[in-house]
């Protein structure tokens, strides 16, 4: 077959490995293992990216028969569409906000997966979790429940930790943050949480692998509950402390690949985390009641003057009846002497 491209180096650093042996599958093997033929027929890789997992699919042997890749980096999504292109692959942009790969604000912070009820066998989520707030991973844990055919499984990855060691929280909080400036930079998920929330929508555990660095990657693979996989308890996470920080973003970050996208040479790191930017509205709304302030102030003036002018009008009618009435008196006198 043709040779594949690769992904230049700058899209591959904002996915995280740079190595091209991990975006590449020469042998042809399923990149899954223990997974049977039928089970390729059809897969959504959501959270593609630059095609990690496209590119070592086109290589395999069998292909999904179905292939989706949705990512909320249109410049990826772009480069996958121009690069990756084959028969029955197909790649879209998941058009939802994210401070770093897709900053408009005027976009949702959710989508449904756009593919059918029950009709995916395969889906791939790998880092994506893990970088979804909670009501994101709520809302794309029920769209995993909703598509996910009967034999179908969900292959992913999380961060866990133990909620009970965190007394202070509340029972509607249940993941931690990293990150004050983009919380999306990594999120932590109580196990407890994901528990209650895989048998809520009727997924189990059916695999798990613990973590090579002691908290990171839990690799999980999750199926509808009942169908013929006995659901397996969590593997204890004692492997070695280590470091493997998500990659930093860099400035201009969500229009690398497209036409008027321009690489930048640094990464924004910063020495010390900046302290929360001051709300923009607060110094209008100062400046509004302090507005306020002086017009009432100007009102309650108007109407003291509309008092004291109200005053001297009613004097001068006073005034000017008593004047009037003296010319009358006189008047009268004059015509009762010339009588």
């Amino acid at each position: 077959m043709t040779q594949l491209p690769l992904p230049p180096l700058e899209l591959r650093e904002l996915v995280g490995p740079t190595d091209p042996a991990v975006f590449d599958n020469p042998g042809g093997g399923p990149i899954w293992d223990g997974l049977p033929d039928e089970a390729w027929r059809s897969y959504l890789d959501f959270g593609c990216g630059c095609g990690r997992s496209a590119r070592r699919l086109l290589q395999q042997r069998p292909r999904p028969q179905r292939y989706l890749g949705i990512d909320l980096h249109a410049g990826m999504v772009q480069w996958c569409k121009e690069n990756l292109a084959a028969d029955g692959f197909d790649y879209q942009h998941h058009d939802v906000y994210n401070a770093g790969f897709n900053p408009d604000p005027h976009r949702p912070w959710v989508l449904p997966f756009p593919v059918e009820d029950r009709s995916v066998s395969i889906i791939e989520a790998t880092s994506v979790f893990t970088h979804l707030l909670e009501a994101q991973a709520e809302h794309y844990l029920d769209e995993v429940a909703r598509v996910l055919t009967d034999d179908g499984l969900l292959i992913c990855t999380f961060f866990l930790f133990d909620k009970a060691g965190f007394p202070f929280m509340q029972d509607s909080q249940n993941a931690l943050y990293i990150n004050e400036t983009d919380p999306t930079n990594a999120v932590v998920f109580d196990r407890g949480w994901l528990d209650r929330g895989l048998a809520e929508r009727e997924l189990a555990l059916v695999a798990a692998v613990p973590p090579q660095i002691r908290g990171f990657h839990h690799r999980l693979r999750i199926g509808r509950a009942g169908a013929g996989r006995p659901a397996v308890p969590w593997p204890p996470d004692d492997a070695p402390y280590g470091r493997n920080p998500p990659p930093l973003v860099r400035a201009g970050a969500d229009r690398f690949g497209l036409s008027d996208g321009a690489f930048t040479e640094a990464a924004a790191v910063h020495v010390r985390a900046p302290m929360p930017p001051t709300d923009l509205l607060l110094p209008e709304l100062d400046a509004a009641q302090a507005r306020i302030v002086e017009l009432e102030a100007e009102v309650t003036s108007l109407r003291r003057r509309v008092r004291r002018l109200r005053r001297r009008l009613r004097r001068l009618r006073e005034a000017s009846s008593s004047r009037g009435a003296g010319r009358q008196w006189a008047s009268n006198l004059v015509r009762r002497r010339k009588g």
